[in-house]
Order: C-alpha cells, then sequence, then structure tokens
C-alpha cells in the first residue's frame, strides 16, 4: 500500500525504490517494470530487500542498483512556508557498488523512459569491473598465503636454531661445571694423598684410618668423569 507523504508515495513498508507523486506514479511503474524485466532477459537477478531504497541487479558477481525518483521544486505554502512542488519530471539513479553515480533524466526531447537501454553498458562495465576486482584479490590472497608459508618456514628455522642454540649453551654450561667439580676433585684427591704422605711410617690409628677412607670417598663423589665416561660410551674402570 502507498502513503502520501509531503506529496510523495512512498510504500507503507518503507522500501523506497520508487518517490514519486501521483503524477509520475505510472511512468514510474512502467519504467521500473521495464528495467527489470530487460535486466532478468538478460540473466540479471533482481531483487528488492526490506527496508532498501533501491532495486538491486546482480550479474556474474557484479551488482548495481537503481531508484526512481521525480525531482521537485521548491515552493511555498499557502501558509508561507517551504515545501516541495512536483515537476513530473522522472530521473532513475543508477550506482554501482564502490563505484559513483549515473543518473537518467527526464527532458523535453529525451524522456527518461526512452532511455532505460542506458543502463546496461554500465552494468556490463560492472561486471567487468567485477571480475577484474576479483582476480585481483585471489593474486592478493594467493600473494597472502604464500607469505604466511614463507613467515610459517622462516619461524619454523628460528625455532630449530633456537633449540640449537639452548643446546649447544646447555652443553657449555654442563662442559664448565663438570670442569669445575673435576678441579675441585683433583684438588681434594692432592690434598687427602699429601695427608697421607705426611703419616706416612706412623701407625694409623682408628680414627685417621676412617677419615682417609672418607675423605677418598667424597673425592670419588666429587670426581665427575667416570659419570661423562660412562654417558660417553666408555668403562670407568
Amino acid at each position: 500500500m502507498l502513503a502520501a507523504n509531503h506529496g510523495l508515495l512512498v510504500p507503507r513498508h518503507k522500501s523506497h525504490c520508487l518517490k514519486v507523486t501521483s503524477l509520475t506514479l505510472g511512468r514510474a511503474l512502467a519504467a521500473a517494470n521495464a528495467v527489470l524485466w530487460a535486466a532478468e532477459s538478460r540473466g540479471c537477478t533482481c531483487e528488492v530487500s526490506e527496508g532498501s531504497e533501491r532495486f538491486e541487479l546482480y550479474l556474474q558477481g557484479a551488482q548495481v542498483s537503481f531508484a526512481i525518483r521525480e525531482r521537485q521544486d521548491e515552493g511555498l505554502s499557502k501558509s508561507g512556508y517551504k515545501t516541495r512542488v512536483p515537476t513530473n519530471r522522472l530521473v532513475l539513479v543508477l550506482e554501482r557498488r564502490g563505484g559513483g553515480a549515473f543518473e537518467i533524466l527526464d527532458a523535453l526531447n529525451a524522456p527518461m523512459q526512452d532511455r532505460l537501454h542506458e543502463i546496461f553498458p554500465r552494468l556490463y562495465r560492472a561486471v567487468v569491473v567485477f571480475r577484474v576486482d576479483s582476480r585481483f584479490q585471489e593474486a592478493r590472497a594467493a600473494r597472502r598465503v604464500l607469505y604466511e608459508a614463507e613467515q610459517a618456514t622462516l619461524r619454523q628455522k628460528a625455532a630449530v636454531a633456537e633449540a640449537e642454540r639452548l643446546l649447544e649453551q646447555g652443553h657449555r654450561d654442563e662442559l664448565i661445571s663438570e670442569a669445575q667439580q673435576w678441579r675441585r676433585a683433583r684438588d681434594t684427591r692432592e690434598y687427602v694423598a699429601s695427608l697421607e704422605e705426611a703419616m706416612a711410617g706412623a701407625v694409623p690409628s682408628q680414627v685417621s684410618a676412617s677419615w682417609i677412607a672418607q675423605a677418598n670417598r667424597i673425592v670419588l663423589e666429587l670426581d665427575p668423569m667416570p659419570a661423562r665416561l660412562a654417558k660417553l660410551g666408555f668403562d670407568p674402570q
């Protein structure tokens, strides 16, 4: 159903594809019907979404939209307020997603309905633009996939290098620690041997013999070489 809105006839469900007065309603409906019929005969899908202000035409992925308006002039009401005055002149506004608008205006020698065929070259141009843009997007997506793969390879190489670095650092720290422990064991062994040499010729007491035996066990515990030789596959004996 149509409702009057400042002289314009608009659908009650708020889809304003046609904004016209009663002067041009018949011509506007006929023009819209002609465009939609011609578009469907060319393979287009035609839609009008709830709340939309345009007819949507889809062809091979491309989209254009159009609406029909009645041009109005400014005037004054009887009470002196500004108002809109119907002109009985129509304009079809064609828009392409991501592009500008194209208008087909009523003229004295070229009524709008006689120029509706001008829509379709622009529709075909939109298809070409869509194809070019799609190829560009596909190429960009492919480059993105390649970039991500390269980044994943770099991250994997970096992780391997870091693991090798940590392994080398662990080996280095372990070697230095063992060397320090070995020098401590060597110094302790030499000290115990010096004690034994100093007590040579004397009859060892139970206390001294026990102390020397315990000291030699400690030296064996301090020395990391037997454990390292075993890890390397050599018999420490």
